[in-house]
């Protein structure tokens, strides 16, 4: 299992300037629609909502990328147990390992092994 590619600053930035400068287009055409009777109002507060709630989604959008920029990528174990000799192994997580599920046989005999816990651990930065 590979850690996923994080996304760069560079995106980051990209998409709240998009963000904003499209906000501030809505903004300027909610402004000038307000002068055409009842439709432009309605256009110019449908304009500002617009434009809040894309300023709402960027400014969101570039926290999440900064989160996912500075996360530590995770190791997740699992920990298997022999039920009749009490032997135990750790090795790294398998998709489809949840507790209790009969794993690979014991080495020392024989005996279907059980899932007993499954953690994880930060990687090691370097």
């Amino acid at each position: 299992m590979s850690a996923p590619k994080r996304p760069s600053s560079a995106a980051k930035y990209a998409n709240l300037v998009i963000g904003l400068v499209l906000a501030a287009m809505l903004i300027i055409i909610g402004s000038q629609s307000f002068t055409q009777g009842l439709s432009g109002i309605l256009l110019g507060v449908a304009s500002y909502l617009a434009a809040g709630a894309l300023i709402y989604l960027s400014v969101m959008n570039y926290y999440r990328i900064s989160y996912y920029s500075s996360h530590i990528p995770e190791k997740t174990f699992t920990v298997l147990r022999c039920p009749t000799c009490g032997y135990q192994v750790t090795r790294e997580f398998a998709v489809g390992d949840y507790v209790g599920k009969q794993a690979e046989a014991c080495p020392k005999d024989g005996t279907p092994m059980l899932i007993v816990r499954i953690y994880v651990l930060p990687a090691q930065t370097q």
